[in-house]
């Protein structure tokens, strides 16, 4: 349901494909969104190849959306960097931001309806996690339990804030259905304030290079707790065993990722110079 007021959800999704691989992976998630998202409320959709050598055709996208082009790969965070600013010049309509990846696997997106509740009843908080993790199954799903070569291996994560140093903590929210507040550090592909992302990524945009830690440590100066949604609502499909098939930052050695024309995402630089020279072609697509 596409109806946008200030409550509206700007989901992004954000592509680059320069083989076949990353291609149908990224289609595979397009069709989980497409099965999930008539669970939404108030939403609005963009997608955003980021120099993409394999493009979606209309036929590949079936739901409606507006589908913008970059004709040079910027980086994922000069690609988010060049959106942020985007909504802004075009004064469109919502607070919330919804970034998934390009390998991201939706299911039970009705859960995001309760993030943006919990956003809007918490307003001291900024970012809401939606990756796969289960509360009370928490040590399956942790780096650092000796339980995970038991537990999850598709959705694993730190138990430990990476700014503080802090083990985690989840206090059940009274208010929202399914959400937990944290001390866990804030992750990109997650829910968050426009507004507060924005600032992050403007003093981002300041370092000459930076790491994830800095965009953790930014979020956490804007505010030390965090929501999660229970059991979450997306899995990554590139994982450490099917590193081989699939190309992801994550496992691939920055030298191969260049040969491959990907950037990095570990360390990167907000590139505005090359921003200001790409070319960028737009087009709503109705469903």
């Amino acid at each position: 349901m596409q109806v946008q007021d200030k409550n509206t959800i700007i989901i992004l999704i954000v592509l680059c494909a320069f083989e076949s691989t990353r291609f149908e992976i990224s289609k595979k998630v397009i069709k989980s969104i497409n099965d999930e998202v008539n669970n939404l409320k108030n939403y609005k959709i963009f997608i955003l190849e980021n120099g993409s050598t394999y493009n979606l055709r209309n036929s590949d996208i079936p739901f409606s959306c507006t589908l913008i082009r970059l004709n040079k790969n910027v980086g994922y965070w000069s690609a988010i960097y060049y959106f942020l600013d985007y909504l802004k010049m075009n004064q469109e309509a919502g607070s919330y931001i919804y970034i998934v990846e390009s390998d991201n696997y939706h299911y039970n997106m009705n859960r995001l309806n309760h993030a943006r509740l919990f956003l809007i009843d918490n307003p001291n908080i900024n970012s809401v996690r939606t990756q796969e993790f289960i509360i009370k199954f928490k040590e399956l799903f942790s780096k650092e339990s000796f339980l995970k070569f038991l537990g999850n291996r598709r959705s694993r994560v730190s138990l430990i804030n990476a700014v503080t140093g802090e083990k985690a903590y989840f206090k059940k929210d009274k208010s929202t259905d399914s959400l937990y507040i944290s001390n866990l550090h804030a992750k990109l592909p997650s829910l968050h304030r426009i507004e507060a992302l924005r600032k992050v990524f403007v003093n981002l945009s300041r370092y000459s290079s930076f790491t994830e830690w800095n965009f953790f440590r930014e979020m956490q100066n804007l505010s030390d707790k965090i929501g999660i949604v229970d059991y979450g609502c997306y899995f990554t499909l590139s994982q450490y065993r099917n590193r081989k098939i699939i190309p992801s930052g994550s496992w691939i050695k920055e030298h191969k990722l260049h040969d491959m024309q990907y950037l990095p995402t570990r360390k990167d630089k907000i590139r505005e110079e090359e921003l200001r020279s790409i070319i960028i072609t737009k087009h709503r697509i109705t469903v």
